[in-house]
């Protein structure tokens, strides 16, 4: 959701989970802000860091999504529709079978799993 900040040239949009980001608006988007009030948009941005902070963000590009419409339950595109974009294929995968492939037993299995609780270890310290 997106609200215009009148004679400032920012965007603050609100996320799905709750919180607001506020950013600069680039030149090009400023004009086409308004029309984005109260939807929902994807955003493309940009982050400057100073450090580990995020020092500025400068929003690039808007995109106003399709609408369910008012109280509608239904996704504006089905699972199908996402799955032939994102090229997943039609047949899932027998991930038991994969998985027999590598680890031939329960104790192989076990192995990594000690193996992966190690380097998840290491890695959070």
């Amino acid at each position: 959701m997106v609200d215009v900040e009148p004679g400032r040239q920012r965007l603050r949009v609100k996320l799905a989970d709750g919180r607001d980001i506020t950013m600069e608006a680039d030149d090009e988007l400023v004009a086409r802000m308004g029309s984005a009030l109260d939807r929902v948009v994807e955003i493309e941005m940009e982050e400057e860091y100073e450090g580990d902070t995020i020092a500025r963000r400068v929003a690039r590009a808007m995109a106003v999504l399709p609408s369910s419409g008012p109280g509608s339950d239904v996704p504006p595109k089905s699972i199908e529709e996402l799955e032939s974009e994102q090229h997943m294929p039609a047949k899932r995968p027998d991930y038991a079978s994969l998985a027999s492939a590598v680890w031939e037993s329960e104790k192989e299995l076990a192995e990594f799993q000690a193996h992966l609780q190690e380097i998840r270890k290491g890695s959070a310290g």
